[in-house]
């Protein structure tokens, strides 16, 4: 039985590194045919004034598009405290804060739902509010909408 086992052991590695050592044909690399190297020539400027000339067009697009996403930004508020008490969330106004004289929209966060969060009005500065006795701290600033800044 083990002398089976050696024997069909053996056939199966002269059969494998049989297989392995045949030798391998090298098929020539075919050469691309050029009928008319002057047409190519042609074809390959062409195709370079085309990018050329697409190029240019998009170039006036993208001065467009500028003045298009200037004209979308809304423009940044600058408003006093006494302003910004205006804005509480209540009556069809959108509810902002103030943090470091930066003024964040909250209008959309469901926590300041009615102008109220935590005891904390919106219309106000609440940056002791944030930054001393908040969980969270500024971290839940980011993301919001700016608005604009306070001014003195």
């Amino acid at each position: 039985m083990r002398r089976n086992i050696w024997l069909i052991i053996g056939l199966v590695l002269i059969v494998v590194l049989a297989g392995c050592s045949a030798p391998v044909e090298e098929t020539p690399a075919e050469e691309p045919m050029v009928e008319n190297e002057e047409a190519i020539e042609e074809a390959i400027e062409e195709e370079v004034m085309e990018e050329e000339t697409m190029e240019e067009a998009e170039e006036p697009m993208e001065e467009e598009m500028d003045e298009s996403n200037d004209a979308m930004m809304p423009e940044m508020l600058e408003m006093s405290y006494e302003e910004l008490s205006k804005y509480t969330g209540k009556d069809g106004m959108p509810a902002y804060v103030a943090v470091d004289g930066v003024i964040y929209d909250v209008s959309d966060v469901a926590a300041w739902t009615g102008g109220k969060h935590h005891g904390n009005m919106a219309g106000n500065d609440v940056t002791d509010a944030i930054k001393n006795k908040s969980p969270h701290g500024v971290k839940n600033l980011e993301g919001l909408p700016v608005v604009g800044k306070i001014v003195e």
